[in-house]
């Protein structure tokens, strides 16, 4: 909150653009309402942020987690018709969006297909949770948090022959920061939600527009050392 009121009122900024994160859109966004400062595109989909009644003047960047939980379980309720769903969770908006999406495309049905287990962002492992979650006969398992903890329930799967459909929410979908430090190896058939192309993911590597924007990155690192850029020189026409 600090750096905001600096950025509103020694700054007069116009708006802020891309304020990334949950917990820090939550602190600040009724206080941009009160100055009539709009958020623009902020990095969270957390659901509340779209109740245009208490967030008049944000306007987020992602799909909300809750649109993105009912597309999982649309999807594992056509795949798995008749399988029980574990869902593993960050104990806070972001885990419980995915959870209440469940519980609303599911309705009574909720409980009787739906094991849960939350997790702190302070716990050192999820080990546990993953253990408990097998015990109960899901045949999939959506990991709703961040790629620290996403990455441990890949390797625990692995570890203790669960074999499970496996989905990763959107937050943890980086092949760089989560299926990678899990083990590719480990990460095989796991499956990913996400809306972007992954520059950490190779299966890109071909494609222009990746091309283009790694060029954009390289040009946007370097454009102050113009010495290290290789650089042509063609003469221009004679005065």
């Amino acid at each position: 909150m600090e750096h905001v009121r600096k950025l509103v009122e020694s700054d007069e900024v116009a708006f802020i653009f891309s304020q990334l994160g949950t917990p820090g859109n939550t602190a600040s966004a009724k206080y941009l309402a009160l100055k009539g400062v709009p958020t623009i595109a902020i990095v969270s989909g957390s659901n509340k942020f779209t109740n245009v009644t208490d967030y008049p003047l944000t306007t987020t960047s992602l799909v909300s987690f809750d649109t993105e939980g009912k597309i999982y379980a649309k999807y594992l309720t056509r795949v798995l018709p008749n399988a029980k769903y574990a869902i593993l969770y960050q104990n806070d908006d972001l885990g419980k969006d995915y959870v209440n999406a469940f519980k609303a495309l599911l309705k009574d049905d909720f409980d009787k297909k739906v094991v849960t287990a939350a997790y702190e962002i302070t716990d050192p492992t999820i080990d546990s949770q993953v253990v408990n979650l097998k015990s109960s006969g899901a045949e999939a398992l959506l990991v709703a948090g961040t790629p620290k903890f996403a990455a441990q329930a890949i390797r625990k799967v692995n570890e203790i022959g669960w074999k499970t459909t496996v989905i990763l929410n959107y937050p943890s979908s980086s092949v760089g920061a989560t299926l990678k430090p899990a083990g590719l190896d480990k990460s095989t058939g796991v499956i990913v939600g996400t809306m972007t192309m992954d520059p950490t993911d190779s299966q890109w590597d071909g494609n222009e527009g990746m091309k283009g924007f790694l060029r954009g990155q390289v040009y946007a690192r370097y454009r102050h050392r113009r010495f290290e850029l290789p650089v042509r020189l063609h003469p221009g026409p004679a005065a």
